[in-house]
């Protein structure tokens, strides 16, 4: 049997006489180890950018001899296709597309069944145009960079043809960031310009620092065997530990106004109220972009009965939201309707984009609603006073005062001072304040005595007025 041969092609020679294990065989056959056909592989050819010719020389040519060239086209992928078979000589290759085949492979069949005696391969040429090298280099050190998470973060690199040849297009970086904390890998490609014959390409990396919180690897790989290139060994750079993100702890204020105010506990508010939750956020990089962590409760009056705080949906139709930009906050606007007469609780409670509480507890206020339109006024304080008088005066209801004057007279008749409906900054439902620096008109500080004021307001067809005394002693 030949060593090799498939089962079954042995020949077995026995007996016939018994006992068969004490008997002599005498075989007469031709036997040789020495096989009539060969062929023989080459190593993959290339990369190349052109192909040119093929040079083949053999030895102990005989006239039974029968011998030829094949050859293989191999693309990046390493699939192989037949391109030429039965050549005997030297073989052009210029029809070959280099961009289509950038490897090519040859292998030689010799066959010779008589004297089993087949040509041997002295050499064989390929000669081609060759592709170019590239080195990927890194322009900044190994060390560790510590960035605050959702910061922007890049680094440059450049890749160096190494090469008298030009690189025959664009490039394809793969950039691979991987968190050790996540265990999570994110990549990113982008595009570079094939560098000319002993040039190089600089380029930058962005790295997107948000959810990669801790130690995050950096590799960077040109050109993944894409475009054809002599070698692909110096293409990548791997720094593991490199990107350090630290976590965003800084709590974000929360901002709670109602009708663009902050209201006191137990104020009054109108029955339609404008309620404004903004949350102000200290990082600078990462915006909050919907409403998770975003809780918004009211405790309606229910009389004796205690109804408890109810949800408010944020896609309801009393509710609009709003995510924070590069220029604004994010905010939450709310506006109940028509609310009934009694006493509210309103909590609001927020977190960031990357989950900090605005507080250990939300924020929350009582407030009152009275759909009557009612004045009261607060006495002048503090009286006597030797600088500022304060006048406080309570609005309920739904409408703001279409009428307001307050005038400061001295005891014999003579006006030293007059405020009207415009001096007051902001007017709302609930409770105002204005005050007196104890000055005319002209700005002129007034001498110590007694002085008298008279307010009067009017809204809602409902007009109140109230007058009394006030004593400057500085």
């Amino acid at each position: 049997g030949r060593k090799g041969a498939s089962p079954g092609t042995a020949k077995v020679f026995k007996t016939t006489i018994t006992p068969e294990k004490e008997q002599e065989i005498q075989v007469i056959e031709s036997i040789t180890g020495r096989a009539a056909s060969g062929k023989m592989n080459s190593v993959l050819i290339g990369p190349a950018q052109s192909w040119n010719k093929l040079i083949a020389n053999v030895t102990k040519v005989e006239p039974a001899d029968i011998y030829s060239f094949t050859i293989f086209g191999v693309k990046a992928d390493g699939t192989e296709s037949l391109l030429q078979d039965q050549i005997n000589q030297n073989y052009s290759l210029t029809s070959i597309d280099a961009l289509l085949y950038p490897y090519l492979r040859i292998e030689i069949i010799t066959k010779d069944e008589i004297n089993l005696t087949p040509v041997q391969l002295k050499n064989w040429l390929v000669l081609y145009e060759p592709l170019a090298e590239g080195i990927l280099l890194h322009k900044d050190g190994a060390e560790q960079k510590t960035v605050q998470e959702g910061a922007p973060w890049s680094d440059q690199f450049k890749f160096v043809n190494i090469t008298d040849k030009d690189f025959l297009s664009s490039l394809t970086v793969d950039v691979e960031v991987f968190n050790k904390s996540k265990l999570q890998k994110d990549i990113q490609k982008i595009i570079i310009k094939g560098p000319a014959k002993h040039d190089s390409t600089i380029f930058t990396i962005d790295v997107n620092t948000k959810s990669k919180v801790g130690l995050n690897d950096l590799n960077v790989f040109v050109n993944r065997k894409i475009v054809p290139e002599q070698y692909y060994d110096n293409n990548g750079i791997s720094l593991p530990d490199y990107i350090k993100v630290i976590l965003d702890e800084t709590r974000p204020s929360l901002d709670v106004s109602i009708d663009g105010r902050y209201v006191r506990n137990l104020d009054y508010v109108s029955a339609n109220p404008f309620i404004l939750a903004q949350l102000k956020d200290e990082n600078p990089f990462i915006f909050k972009a919907d409403t998770i962590g975003v809780d918004i409760f009211l405790r309606s009056p229910c009389g004796a009965k205690d109804c408890g705080f109810v949800r408010i949906h944020l896609n309801s139709n009393e509710v609009k939201w709003f995510p924070a930009t590069a220029t604004s906050d994010f905010r939450v606007e709310y506006k109940p309707h028509t609310l009934v007469d009694g006493e509210y609780t309103l909590r609001v409670a927020a977190t960031d984009a990357t989950g900090n509480a605005s507080g250990k507890e939300p924020y929350q206020v009582m407030f009152m609603v009275k759909n009557e339109t009612t004045l009261s006024l607060t006495s002048a304080f503090p009286n006597p006073s030797a600088n500022d008088f304060f006048f406080q005066f309570l609005l309920t209801g739904n409408i703001l005062p279409d009428y307001f004057s307050l005038q400061i007279f001295t005891t014999d008749g003579r006006m030293m001072q007059e405020f009207l409906q415009e001096d007051i900054v902001t007017f709302n439902i609930g409770l105002n304040e204005l005050a007196w620096q104890a000055r005319d008109i002209a700005g002129n500080g007034l001498p110590n005595g007694m002085y008298i004021y008279r307010m009067t307001i009017s809204a809602n067809e409902t007009e109140f007025k109230q007058q009394g005394k006030l004593v400057l002693s500085r």
